[in-house]
């Protein structure tokens, strides 16, 4: 279900990583904080600007970069990495 994972509770998260960590336990006396981060997807069915009709006919002028082509957690640390190598291929 779209949206539920933002209302995931604290109990959840302990209890899904107990589950994981099975046979072992964590013993989670106080949390000061917690956040859930939402993975999501994107899909298109082209990445260029040339309709199926004018496939052969003619080259694509489109070059997906950015978020438009790929994004990236701020934990994972690789925006930085990834706006680089766009911009090299520009």
């Amino acid at each position: 279900d779209r949206g539920t994972v933002r209302s995931t509770t604290i109990e959840q998260i302990i209890g899904h990583a107990n589950a994981i960590l099975h046979p072992y336990t964590l013993d989670v006396r106080n949390v000061a904080w917690h956040s859930v981060y939402e993975v999501a997807h994107r899909l298109t069915d082209r990445f260029d600007d040339v309709l199926p009709d004018q496939r052969g006919t003619r080259t694509p002028r489109v070059f997906i970069t950015g978020d438009a082509c790929h994004t990236h957690s701020a934990k994972a640390g690789q925006g930085m990495n990834v706006s680089l190598q766009d911009g090299f291929n520009l």
